[in-house]
């Protein structure tokens, strides 16, 4: 027999209640899930199985995620399982790749003042240049660039 998806309307998960438990988890099919808390937070999750051992990946917040996009996402990640990759394994790859995105544009910051002076700052300290400073600064760099 069938499974049975898309069991949840965007109606059922608007009124979704823990029923007095701390947490209740509504199937829709497919391994999506969505948990109601007794504070009445709602998220997604969709529960998969790798190599014999089973795993659960979050979808975010209903209702910021749609029931749509949740089952969108649930089609990408099955996807991925067809593929021989691990979801959250991709996504943790992803989230090591904008950290060291964002570390590196922290390096450093370049601000200048009404009156033209440069300051630099990065993690470790501050440079304050004064307007000759940054004068000169500037001539340099214009003069390097014409080389």
């Amino acid at each position: 027999m069938p499974k049975k998806l898309n069991l949840l309307s965007e109606s059922a998960c608007d009124g979704a209640e823990s029923g007095g438990r701390k947490l209740r988890k509504l199937h829709d099919g497919g391994g999506l899930y969505l948990w109601v808390y007794e504070d009445s937070r709602k998220f997604w999750r969709f529960r998969y199985w790798l190599s014999g051992k089973e795993k659960s990946l979050s979808l975010g917040a209903y209702p910021d995620i749609s029931i749509g996009e949740a089952r969108a996402s649930c089609d990408n990640i099955r996807e991925q399982l067809k593929s021989g990759l691990d979801p959250s394994e991709q996504r943790k790859i992803v989230q090591r790749e904008a950290n060291k995105s964002a570390h590196y544009h922290n390096q450093f910051r370049l601000a200048l003042s009404d009156a033209g002076a440069l300051t630099i700052e990065t993690p470790a300290r501050t440079v304050k240049l004064t307007l000759p400073q940054t004068d000169a600064l500037r001539a340099f760099l214009l003069a390097v660039d014409q080389e």
